[in-house]
């Protein structure tokens, strides 16, 4: 789990070693790339399917899911009214078209941006700008906090504008029942099963990653989005916060993680 750093080292143990990458590594690093090039016949597990498209010429032997805790995410099968987004304050995140979208559908929309030293001008630029009584910051939110607001609101608004290799806010979100309004960019359509846990939204019509439920795209197709979901049938509407809970529950729990580790561990073993 420490992506390319032991690399130059396990050629020299007979212990079987294996790689998961978490993060893109920047392809205009000379260095890493070679590194990957050279070590490319190791074992590297991916955390998911997307993510092996960036360097697909690696030995990858399967993928493992994150999995969280479900203890620190308890379910609130009836949510609230109002969009969340939650993240480190960067033009990546997508808080800007969050923003943006809250303004023309009228929705109150809560942030849990952490603003660092190195996003305090975009956080100026482009969040505190647009903050009023219906868009409001929410600081120095707690692990602990998180869930309160994930399940009190009526959905988790996460317009990514980079291919986020996973992204464990989505299925946090989804733990506590709210569904997911996302672009449909990197791992999100593996984690956001469209039209059941929450729906998708092409980034544009210059990017399209599938033919989905909302047929707008960009900010026009989040609107699209959120206005369906705030338009929907109680009845349905609940039966969409339950399917987001069973789906973490099926794919992304803590023991599942674990469980598809141990079970590449002791096949890789096994070769031995």
């Amino acid at each position: 789990h420490a992506n390319y750093f032991s690399f130059p080292f396990c050629d020299f143990v007979k212990t079987p070693t294996i790689h998961t990458l978490h993060n893109q590594l920047p392809r205009n690093r000379e260095t890493e790339n070679e590194l990957m090039k050279k070590f490319c016949h190791l074992n590297f597990i991916s955390i998911s399917d997307e993510f092996r498209t960036h360097f697909d010429h690696l030995n990858y032997i399967t993928t493992v899911y994150h999995g969280l805790d479900r203890k620190y995410f308890p379910f609130n099968k009836i949510g609230g009214d109002y969009l969340f987004w939650i993240g480190r304050a960067s033009k990546n995140k997508g808080e800007d078209d969050a923003i943006e979208t809250a303004k023309i559908t009228g929705k109150k929309l809560l942030l849990g941006a952490s603003i660092r030293k190195d996003t305090e001008e975009y956080f100026e630029k482009v969040i505190k700008p647009n903050l009023n009584d219906k868009i409001k910051l929410i600081s120095n939110v707690t692990f602990e906090e998180t869930h309160k607001y994930y399940g009190s609101s009526k959905a988790f608004i996460f317009p990514v504008k980079w291919k986020e290799p996973f992204g464990l806010i989505m299925i946090e979100s989804m733990a506590c029942g709210s569904p997911v309004i996302a672009y449909s960019r990197g791992s999100v359509q593996e984690i956001v099963k469209d039209g059941e846990t929450g729906f998708l939204v092409n980034p544009s019509n210059e990017e399209k990653t599938g033919d989905w439920i909302i047929k707008k795209t960009g900010i026009e197709g989040l609107k699209e989005a959120v206005e369906k979901i705030y338009s929907m049938p109680q009845g349905e509407y609940l039966k969409m916060r339950q399917a987001c809970r069973s789906r973490v529950e099926q794919l992304f729990t803590v023991e599942k993680m674990v469980d598809n580790y141990e079970k590449v561990y002791y096949e890789i073993l096994n070769k031995k």
